[in-house]
């Protein structure tokens, strides 16, 4: 499997080509879900952003914004466009992480560390902006941790002077290549009615030509502030879930540059009142780089009744067995990575 997953595929085969496949995972079963009961509020964050940890920053968003909706706690501007800048750092980093599965896949060596050396300067900015490269520990109910320096901002402006030639490259790599384009297209179609039963979102979705964001459609934290497009696809097959991603990329990046230049000055944190017992559950969701994340929670006396996580890739690599299908052998692998699939979310 791509860079080792831990997963198992149970796989039918008629000669070389997959007739059925149950994928068997579990293997990094944490139970976090379970450990989290009883702990105060303020100190769950520690705990659920090691459920994703390419885009950590969009599990902390996703539970503080239950949080903060609930209690009607308003989050200051300033902490807001820090929050989007480091959600669309983290999309970045997540899809360019994909790009090298993908890479390692094609057994494509120089895009695979092209890739890698891109992605460590995003993870840079991210560890001086929070304090670590992957767990941040940084989104809090009413705000954030600490404010950003001027270093992260003049560091960040630097970065997307040549980034976007970057993705260019990037682009010319996969999407230019005649290798790779034909080796993608019309590989493991995944049908939009499969899509809609399993209740796949994200990427994945919008490869098949479904225009669903939810920065778009719900609206969260200050996304309207910006201009920006939802790429799709398609045929909803691999060459469109890498395009999909790799223009996601782009538009993260004008996302940031448009953030950059509008960050007001102010507050960062705003304390509200979140002891008070919850009579019913609270549920949001962000859009992270995988798909739909949502958090749905219950509190009872400033600490955690239940938590329940719905991630997207736990659809996603049930999506990845109906579009194996019909496939080869060998397509397997590949296919798999063109899902983008976190396991630690899946297992939980």
């Amino acid at each position: 499997m791509p860079f080792g997953f831990p997963i198992g595929l149970n796989i039918d085969l008629k000669e070389d080509v997959v007739i059925n496949l149950n994928p068997d995972f579990g293997y990094l079963r944490t139970g976090v879900e379970k450990i989290i009961e009883g702990i105060e509020i303020d100190k769950v964050i520690p705990f659920i952003n090691r459920v994703d940890t390419s885009s950590a920053i969009s599990v902390e968003l996703a539970y503080c914004i239950a949080l903060e909706n609930y209690f009607k706690i308003e989050v200051p501007i300033r902490a807001k466009f820090i929050r989007v800048i480091l959600s669309e750092l983290s999309r970045i980093s997540s899809h360019i992480l994909f790009l090298t599965k993908l890479a390692n896949a094609l057994g494509m060596n120089m895009p695979l560390h092209y890739c890698l050396r891109e992605r460590e300067e995003i993870l840079h900015l991210i560890e001086v902006a929070t304090g670590s490269r992957l767990t941040p520990n940084f989104v809090r109910v009413g705000g954030i941790k600490s404010d950003l320096s001027m270093q992260f901002f003049d560091k960040l402006k630097e970065m997307l002077k040549g980034f976007r030639k970057k993705v260019h490259e990037i682009r010319v790599f996969f999407l230019e290549n005649e290798l790779v384009v034909n080796r993608l297209n019309n590989l493991g179609i995944l049908v939009k009615e499969d899509a809609i039963k399993l209740a796949i979102s994200g990427p994945n979705l919008r490869a098949l030509g479904v225009s669903r964001d939810i920065r778009k459609n719900d609206n969260y934290e200050i996304y309207d502030e910006f201009n920006f497009k939802v790429p799709i696809g398609d045929r909803g097959d691999s060459l469109d879930r890498c395009m999909v991603r790799i223009e996601e990329i782009e538009q993260s990046i004008s996302i940031i540059s448009q953030a950059l230049y509008k960050v007001p000055e102010g507050k960062i944190r705003t304390y509200g009142v979140v002891n008070t017992h919850l009579t019913e559950n609270i549920y949001s969701h962000v859009e992270c780089p995988h798909g739909e994340l949502g958090m749905n929670i219950s509190v009872s006396e400033g600490r955690i009744a239940k938590l329940s996580i719905k991630g997207p890739s736990y659809n996603n690599l049930f999506a990845f067995s109906k579009a194996v299908i019909g496939e080869k052998l060998e397509d397997i692998e590949l296919i798999l990575a063109s899902f983008d699939i976190c396991v630690c979310e899946v297992d939980k």
